[in-house]
């Protein structure tokens, strides 16, 4: 993955993670930390030191929500976005 792609996204560091974040889907003989681990790292790679730092939150996060949506844990609805409740 080359930094032209984080260039010329619509939403740069999003898109980015998304596009790994798919790409590890087919990594089956990793774990889930494994796989997380993958995409911070080639996020590392993609961005300078600094700017890492600046977004680590903010990656840390998404690749969380991700999973979460992934097991259903949210539902997106247009424009409104809910979290599923359980009770304990």
């Amino acid at each position: 993955m080359s930094n032209k792609l984080l260039k010329t996204s619509e939403f740069g560091i999003i898109d980015i993670v998304v596009v790994l974040m798919h790409t590890v889907e087919s990594f089956v003989e990793k774990s889930g930390a494994e796989k997380k681990q993958y995409v911070i790292d080639q996020m590392k790679i993609l961005l300078d030191d600094t700017e890492y730092k600046q977004y680590e939150d903010i990656i840390e996060n998404l690749i969380e929500f991700m999973i979460a949506m992934s097991k259903n844990k949210y539902h997106l609805k247009l424009n409104k976005i809910t979290k599923c409740c359980t009770v304990l």
